[in-house]
């Protein structure tokens, strides 16, 4: 609970609707890790095969590998998709 006094004024309405935050960065940084994850998982797989014998972390980056692969194409998607909505969506002080 904020101590904001019962007499404070709210905001007055502007007439304009809320600014839009855009979406590109974030869908950026989560490509930018999908990524990651790909390259750690890899790197992983291939660091626990030069051990030797069966190790059961083996499987766990085998499994992760594909599953990274995924949520990277999903991010890459999710980028485009703010890229575009990006260059569509109207500038403010444009009707």
């Amino acid at each position: 609970m904020t101590n904001v006094p019962a007499n404070w004024p709210p905001p007055e309405p502007s007439g304009q609707p809320p600014g839009r935050k855009s979406t590109v960065i974030p869908a950026l940084i989560s490509v930018v890790c999908g990524f990651l994850l790909v390259i750690g998982s890899f790197f992983g797989y291939v660091g626990t095969c030069a051990q030797g014998g069966r190790n059961p972390w083996n499987t766990f980056f085998a499994g992760l590998i594909p599953i990274s692969i995924i949520l990277l194409v999903v991010a890459a998607v999710w980028l485009v998709a703010a890229v575009i909505a990006a260059i569509l969506r109207p500038r403010k002080g444009n009707p």
